[in-house]
């Protein structure tokens, strides 16, 4: 949390600390530190299957393969900010796909993603302590929503099939930064319509 503090005032150039305290006092109280935990948790378990860490499958039994050098393959790439598996373990019907730097990015988004609704929750159910309308509230959760289309893009390819594949994979490749980016000035944007 401290490092996000550092970021937000890198970002705005305050030194002070209302950032923290804010973000503090959001997570203090239990409804808005239920809402990132539930909201994280859903966020991360749409990343693994929208990337594929999560499948269905047809096998019956309960199998797993670790790989032979986890620690060199952790770090071997399949594409921009994916990496391989370490471990795969088949929990009938599902797969599951472990991947370490995986699971860290998706941690990342889902608790940016978390503190967002935690947020916009928090601003929407006190619009006269900002001076705002209550329809401010609902309005600013649209960043987060949008930048979550990097998880949910490869749906989009199936959709509309592999002529589109290649040009999408362009795209696709910078929507996690992106995503990032999004995240982090939705919450400075909060933030600031909190204080």
């Amino acid at each position: 949390m401290v490092f996000m503090v550092w970021i937000l005032s890198e970002f705005t150039g305050e030194t002070n600390m209302n950032y923290y305290e804010t973000l503090v006092s959001t997570l203090k109280i239990k409804l808005y530190r239920r809402l990132l935990y539930i909201s994280s948790i859903i966020y991360l378990l749409f990343y693994l299957i929208a990337i594929q860490n999560i499948a269905l499958t047809s096998q019956e039994n309960f199998n797993y393969i670790i790989v032979s050098n986890p620690l060199e393959t952790t770090f071997n790439s399949q594409s921009f900010l994916q990496y391989e598996a370490i471990m795969q373990v088949v929990l009938p019907p599902i797969i599951v796909a472990i991947s370490p730097i995986n699971i860290l990015i998706g941690l990342i988004l889902s608790l940016l993603v978390g503190l967002n609704i935690s947020l916009v929750y928090r601003l929407y159910k006190q619009p006269n302590q900002c001076k705002i309308r209550d329809s401010t509230g609902i309005i600013s959760i649209l960043p987060p929503l949008l930048s979550g289309a990097a998880c949910c893009a490869p749906a989009i390819v199936l959709i509309l099939g592999l002529q589109v594949t290649a040009t999408m994979m362009t795209i696709f490749s910078i929507m996690l930064p992106i995503s990032f980016v999004l995240l982090v000035l939705s919450i400075i944007y909060l933030l600031d319509k909190i204080n």
